[in-house]
């Protein structure tokens, strides 16, 4: 407990503006002993004035496309107890998106599609189907990782039912949808072929569909996953170009627009997301970056109470900063996806408490 304490102090002292901590003396002896002799600290809080304010969706949550992979999976959001958890979290975005958004294709079929009128209360998963899709979805996520190692992802075709899932799961759920559109479908000239997103587009306007979007994941690896190069200028004209079918529909015209969703600074991706911004900056609505901590697949406990590991958020949330700030001072930056370890994750620590402290 002692530690403990000595943390808190170290934390409200050096952290945070507006706190004071009356008794730090203890501080100045070689151990901690002096806390025995006066337990009592008194810690004062300066409220006259907001240090800080964050929208009330400021922690949210994304469901990986992967559960897209193969479109009866989506059955799962209309699980009553998975709807009821996740109205917990609610106010909060739902970002749906990940690696195989960028393999997705809209494949209307006009027969699959949930009825808009039909309540939250109505489209409740049988509980034996429930139960069969859980299983199923243990054998599908070997046949994702594997895909996963090879780096090599098939084209997975969805039809209206995953939207209206999606859309359905977020409303009762009182979640704000944000939907990741596919980035790799180029044209000759290497430009974003925006035909199967515009019909995308128009499916969700006749339904009513409120939501907000994305284009793309990690553009940085798209070469590593796909054999396709798109450089950073060239993303930020698709922006443009997908703001502009935005700003056609009346539905979408002032709808919420985020990206390029690049990975944390290293390397090219601090140019990739620098040349981004200079020519899509005014499409997006703020510009989102992914952190995470450690490799799935090389990691140990150690990693995940290592303070430098820890500290890595930090300093790359400060170059992303750096980065946007040189090129529009006036942009909200965002992180738009992270968690302990990328890669799946690491087993045995990624679901445990340790990851917690990530």
């Amino acid at each position: 407990m002692k530690a403990v304490s000595l943390l808190l102090l170290s934390f409200f002292c050096f952290g945070t503006e507006g706190f004071c901590f009356r008794g730090q003396s203890h501080l100045n002896g070689s151990s901690a002993a002096g806390l025995d002799q006066d337990p009592d600290q008194v810690l004062d809080l300066d409220l006259s004035a907001v240090f800080r304010r964050v929208d009330p969706r400021f922690l949210s949550v994304t469901i990986d496309a992967s559960l897209a992979s193969e479109e009866r999976f989506m059955l799962l959001l209309r699980s009553q107890k998975l709807r009821t958890l996740a109205r917990a979290l609610s106010p909060a975005f739902l970002r749906f998106g990940g690696t195989r958004q960028d393999f997705m294709v809209f494949s209307p079929q006009r027969s699959q599609h949930l009825d808009a009128a039909e309540s939250c209360s109505s489209t409740r998963l049988p509980w034996w189907l429930e139960n069969q899709l859980k299983e199923d979805w243990i054998q599908q996520q070997l046949v994702l990782m594997k895909e996963e190692q090879q780096k090599s992802y098939r084209k997975v075709r969805f039809t209206e039912l995953t939207v209206d899932l999606l859309h359905s799961f977020s409303n009762c759920s009182g979640l704000d949808l944000i939907f990741g559109l596919n980035a790799l479908l180029r044209t000759a000239d290497n430009s974003w072929n925006s035909s199967n997103a515009h019909l995308l587009l128009q499916y969700c306007e006749s339904k009513q569909y409120n939501m907000s979007w994305e284009l793309g994941n990690e553009p940085n690896s798209f070469e590593k996953k796909a054999k396709i190069r798109v450089d950073g200028y060239q993303l930020g004209l698709d922006f443009v170009h997908l703001r502009k079918i935005m700003s056609e529909s009346k539905l979408y015209r002032n709808g919420g627009l985020y990206g390029p969703d690049v990975g944390q600074p290293r390397d090219h991706r601090v140019d990739l997301l620098d040349s981004f911004l200079q020519s899509g900056a005014k499409a997006i609505d703020a510009c989102t970056w992914h952190h995470y901590y450690v490799n799935g697949r090389d990691t140990s406990l150690q990693d995940f109470l290592d303070p430098e590991v820890l500290d890595t958020l930090a300093l790359k949330t400060k170059e992303v900063q750096k980065t946007v700030n040189s090129v529009c001072p006036e942009k909200s930056v965002w992180l738009g996806e992270t968690s302990s370890a990328f890669g799946g994750g690491a087993a045995g620590l990624s679901d445990t408490f340790v990851a917690g402290f990530m």
